[in-house]
């Protein structure tokens, strides 16, 4: 990000009155691999003062300047972690019968044998550590098409598969994926512009922006 912060600080100079993407990435990765310690607070601190640093710059330079700050998520710390075996109970996967993928936080299943699905069903429910979303909570999130999954498991704060698609498994650092609505998970919009409202979800950020810049 360093990189990243250099080369902004040239843009801003050089093309005054310009529309500026810039994307901070590290901090992410900070997050799963430090959350919690007192080097991840260090790192905040370094992209607080960068992140002011270049909105300054950009404000002094182009006296109407609009800048808008973004997050896409929160993070918490990791507890503990969930084994998910469901080939023990419903076989193994296949084209014909069931697929699944498992993020860190979420499982996913996709079920093609209907006389199957009880079983899943009832695998999925017997997880410890988390829940099967129900039609009503997949319907205010917006995800009801089966493409998303024929069943979708979200872990409870904290916890985290282990093994899962992306690795071994982790019993440190932060993770995030988790139910949107809880405070570990909520994600900063910060802009020297006036809002009609105090708090947005996140599907609202991309309206606000097309909103601003036009045409995204």
């Amino acid at each position: 990000d360093m990189q990243v912060y250099e080369k902004s600080r040239k843009i801003i100079r050089e093309c005054p009155g310009k529309d500026i993407f810039i994307a901070f990435a590290d901090l992410d990765m900070y997050g799963h691999l430090l959350f919690g310690s007192d080097e991840y607070i260090e790192k905040i601190d370094t992209l607080f003062e960068q992140v002011s640093h270049l909105a300054g710059l950009y404000t002094d330079i182009n006296s109407n300047g609009k800048v808008i700050l973004v997050s896409d998520h929160g993070m918490a710390k990791i507890t503990g972690s969930v084994k998910f075996d469901l080939p023990s109970s419903a076989g193994q996967p296949s084209e014909h019968s069931y697929l699944h993928f498992l993020d860190e936080t979420m499982a996913r299943v996709w079920v093609f044998d209907e006389m199957l699905k009880d079983d899943i069903r009832c695998y999925l429910q017997s997880l410890p550590g988390g829940t099967l979303l129900t039609n009503k909570e997949r319907a205010h999130y917006g995800i009801t098409s089966q493409n998303f999954g024929t069943f979708i498991f979200l872990l409870e704060e904290g916890h985290v598969f282990s093994p899962h698609f992306f690795g071994k498994g982790r019993h440190g650092g932060g993770a995030h994926g988790y139910q949107p609505d809880l405070p570990s998970q909520k994600a900063v919009l910060c802009s020297n512009l006036e809002f009609s409202k105090e708090s947005f979800n996140i599907a609202d950020v991309f309206g606000i922006l097309d909103g601003v810049y036009g045409g995204i």
